[in-house]
Parts: C-alpha cells; sequence; structure tokens
C-alpha cells in the first residue's frame, strides 16, 4: 500500500458513519468542492496511524475552529491533530 491509497475516515463528533465527499465539502465550507475530497483526507501525514485515521470533526461552533478559521478535527485511534 502506497502513501496515496491511505484515506483517512471523517466523522461528526460521536458519530458512527464515515463523511461522505459531498458532506466533507459541506463542512469545509468556503469554497471547497466534493473533488477536493477524498485526496485531501488520503496519505498517512495527517496522523500518526499506519493504516489511516478515523478523525472525528470538531463543531464550527468550537472555540479552536473559530479562532483558526478551519475545521479542525482529532483521530480517535492516536489523538493526532489534523485540519480539512
Amino acid at each position: 500500500m502506497n502513501d496515496t491509497t491511505i484515506i483517512n475516515k471523517v466523522f461528526l463528533k460521536g458519530g458512527r458513519l464515515p463523511l461522505s465527499s459531498l458532506r466533507l465539502a459541506m463542512e469545509a465550507g468556503r469554497g471547497f468542492k466534493t473533488s477536493d475530497f477524498p485526496e485531501r483526507i488520503s496519505g498517512s501525514g495527517l496522523c500518526d496511524c499506519v493504516n489511516g485515521g478515523e478523525f472525528e470533526l470538531l463543531p464550527e461552533d468550537d472555540p479552536q475552529v473559530i479562532e483558526g478559521g478551519k475545521r479542525y478535527m482529532q483521530c480517535r485511534i492516536c489523538s493526532g491533530w489534523s485540519h480539512l
């Protein structure tokens, strides 16, 4: 498996089903398109998980999202942080 075949999964906080490319684009906001995903969430650089992470997306009203202006997410497996 090469780095580009690793597709991380993104969930809403507490969610059980990963978000679709359309929903990811909607959650990312500001001009993101469905075609931007899954490329934006692929690869091993988002967290320390070897076979892909499982991220929970912080809500839009989270202070870190408001301050940073990005939808941050934390891996359920390794606790690593990234953003959409």
